[in-house]
């Protein structure tokens, strides 16, 4: 989350809320990693682990 809140965001919520997607499209698994983040937001050092839980956001299957 520390790497959401410390980026610049050159192109304001626009380039946010597109950042967010793309990871939560592209994501391994059901929590955004920092590998998920493109790398020029991604930090040094050790991974760090967001909060964003992913299954609440998938689409419902419309199985009846």
């Amino acid at each position: 989350m520390s790497l959401l809140e410390n980026f610049d965001w050159p192109g304001n919520v626009r380039e946010l809320e597109n950042v967010i997607e793309r990871a939560v499209i592209l994501a391994k698994g059901k929590i955004l990693t920092e590998d998920d983040l493109p790398t020029n937001i991604q930090g040094q050092g050790h991974k760090t682990h967001l909060t964003f839980q992913l299954g609440p956001l998938l689409p419902k299957s419309n199985k009846k």
